[in-house]
């Protein structure tokens, strides 16, 4: 993957579901592809992604550094349009230990003081120096349930209702 605005190749260390994570020298770059959507849909996206990085970096001091959003191309056989955030590179966890699993609690009593709900997938948490660090900003939720698992129940209804709809006009 070639990155129009990045020197250097990414080389991808994770895989979500809307999100894909690369790595570049000490950044990451998350990146969402605009999946067929209009430059004003992708720049009010984008838009509202920085937002929430700065929102809740101003309430929650575990999370890596974040460094700003933009739109970009990248060619990966064809080009497409995407959203990049850039943030300092913070690996996953590769092993737990009693003292690392009661820093996470720790970071899930800090988020719940401020009204937020952690999604505490193993993957979603690193370590910088002594630190442990929550790596998943689109993990972090105000309701008992993460934006990004709100996301996917948003599609899959408007989904499901646009199959009702066709079968009942056919």
């Amino acid at each position: 993957m070639r990155v129009s605005c990045v020197r250097g190749r990414p080389k991808l260390v994770g895989k979500g579901i809307y999100r894909q994570v690369f790595k570049v020298r000490n950044l990451a770059l998350k990146i969402e592809k605009g999946r067929g959507k209009g430059i004003k849909e992708l720049q009010r996206r984008a838009a509202a992604m920085d937002s929430h990085q700065r929102k809740i970096r101003r309430e929650l001091t575990f999370l890596p550094a974040y460094y700003g959003t933009i739109l970009a191309e990248v060619r990966d056989g064809s080009t497409s349009r995407v959203i990049i955030t850039f943030h300092e590179y913070v690996g996953p966890l590769p092993v737990y230990s009693i003292r690392t699993l009661r820093a996470i609690f720790s970071l899930i009593g800090k988020a719940s003081e401020k009204g937020y709900v952690l999604d505490i997938k193993p993957s979603n948490f690193g370590r910088k120096g002594k630190k442990v660090i929550y790596l998943d900003e689109y993990g972090i939720g105000k309701g008992p349930l993460p934006p990004d698992l709100l996301e996917d129940l948003n599609k899959f209804v408007k989904l499901a209702l646009r199959k009702l709809t066709i079968k009942r006009a056919g």
